[in-house]
């Protein structure tokens, strides 16, 4: 049996950049901890996306 070689364009999109009370807010919805939510507001506040 032959192998196929199966050819795949990729795509790469820009990163749209939510607010991060929003990204905050989408969590809590969700039921995590406020400690949990600190540390997740805490980080994205320090992360280089959320620098720009």
């Amino acid at each position: 049996m032959r192998k196929a070689i199966v050819k795949q364009e990729l795509y790469f999109k820009k990163f749209k950049k939510v607010p991060i009370k929003e990204v905050v807010s989408d969590f809590k919805a969700e039921g995590y901890s406020e400690g949990f939510l600190a540390d997740l507001e805490n980080g994205l506040k320090k992360s280089r996306i959320y620098k720009k």
